[in-house]
């Protein structure tokens, strides 16, 4: 009997669509929309984090990298700064995967504050390191609030399209 599998499944290209996803959303925060805010927002993150979560059997690190990179060279940062980023968070959700796995999306979006704390700070310093001067506070607090307030609509969309993908 002839069974009909998806081109998804076929050529397991789950992780590589994945990719492309991920460096579709570092993309976004350089719509001219986000200048009016004062700050570029990072979905890369946010759903970064999720998928590291509850997928991160599809997340490959060379993608990662390659975001990373990308990154850097957008918005001019130093050669591995958003790499740096990417490994905290990596580090960050093996760590707590264990103890939010299961839990309610409270605590999943508590781990995710936390976690945009540490990143926020650490870029932040980092950075001010770099350009050998403190820089200002308030474009991390609207960052650090805007993620935060749009944290769960992210995820929700996220999370439809790992059950597509997942079915497909």
């Amino acid at each position: 009997m002839y069974n009909q599998e998806s081109f998804l499944s076929t050529k397991n290209i789950k992780p590589t669509v994945i990719s492309c996803l991920l460096v579709a959303l570092s993309l976004i925060s350089f719509l001219p929309i986000w200048t009016h805010l004062g700050f570029s927002p990072n979905f890369f993150v946010m759903v970064l984090y999720l998928w590291l979560i509850y997928r991160p059997d599809l997340i490959q690190f060379w993608g990662l990298m390659m975001v990373g990179l990308i990154q850097d060279g957008l918005y001019g940062y130093p050669l591995g700064i958003s790499i740096l980023g990417i490994l905290q968070l990596i580090f960050f959700a093996k760590i707590f995967r264990k103890l939010i796995l299961r839990k309610s999306f409270g605590f999943v979006f508590c781990g995710y504050i936390a976690y945009l704390l540490v990143y926020s700070i650490t870029k932040w310093a980092v950075l001010s390191i770099f350009k050998q001067e403190w820089l200002p506070v308030l474009p991390i607090l609207n960052f650090i609030g805007f993620s935060i307030l749009t944290y769960p609509v992210v995820c929700q969309i996220s999370l439809s399209l790992q059950k597509y993908i997942d079915r497909h």
